[in-house]
C-alpha cells in the first residue's frame, strides 16, 4: 500500500506530496527443491528475505512431496499479504507449468504443479526449472553489466545448465535449450 508521506520543497509553486510505500504490507513467496530438502522463503516487495523454512523430504512418492510443498508453504503463507508463490523445480517445465523429464522426484512427470498450487493458494503461481532460477539470479544480481551473454552450468546431485541471451533466459521451442545429462 502507498501512503502519504509529507511535502517535499518547492521550487515556486505547491509543494510535492511525497508518498511512501508500505514494502511490508504484500509477501512473495520462493520455493526450491535442493538436495534432500526443500528451502523456502517469505519476503517483502523488496525482495528482503522475511522469513526462511527448510524442511527435509521425501522423493519416494508423488503425493508425500506434495505434502512436503503444502507443508512449506503453508509455514510461510500469509493469506492476506501474499501475492504470489514461485517454485524452482528439478525438471523441464512446460509453459502450462507441467513439468516433464524430473528423474529426481517419483511420480511428478506430466504433474500440472502450477494448477494444483493455483486451486490450493488462491494466488499467482510460477513454476521454472531450479537452474534457470538460479542462472536467471546470478546474471541479474552480479553479471548483467559487464554480458549480455551467459551460459550457467550446474554439477550437483544431476547436472543442467541454462542459457541467457541478450540479457533474457533462453528457453528454446520446447523449453528444453541448454539441458544436458
Amino acid at each position: 500500500s502507498i501512503s502519504i508521506g509529507g511535502y517535499g520543497r518547492s521550487a515556486g509553486g505547491r509543494k510535492p506530496l511525497l508518498y511512501e510505500m508500505n514494502t511490508e504490507a504484500s509477501s512473495v513467496l520462493a520455493i526450491y527443491f535442493e538436495g534432500e530438502s526443500i528451502k523456502g522463503a517469505n519476503s517483502n516487495m523488496l525482495g528482503q528475505i522475511r522469513e526462511k523454512k527448510q524442511i527435509e523430504v521425501d522423493y519416494t512418492s508423488k503425493n508425500t512431496v506434495l505434502e512436503n510443498t503444502f507443508e512449506i508453504i503453508d509455514a510461510l503463507f500469509e493469506r492476506s499479504k501474499t501475492r504470489a508463490i514461485g517454485v524452482g523445480v528439478p525438471g523441464v517445465v512446460k509453459e502450462d507449468g507441467t513439468i516433464y523429464n524430473i528423474p529426481n522426484i517419483t511420480g511428478w512427470e506430466g504433474l500440472n504443479l502450477k494448477q494444483i498450487l493455483k486451486k490450493r493458494y488462491e494466488v499467482p503461481i510460477f513454476i521454472e526449472n531450479d537452474v534457470n532460477l538460479t542462472a536467471i539470479g546470478a546474471y541479474f544480481s552480479q553479471l548483467n553489466e559487464q554480458y549480455s551473454d551467459v551460459i550457467y552450468i550446474y554439477f550437483g546431485k544431476g547436472t543442467g545448465s541454462s542459457l541467457i541471451l541478450n540479457k533474457k533466459l533462453y528457453k528454446g521451442a520446447k523449453n528444453f535449450a541448454g539441458e544436458i545429462s
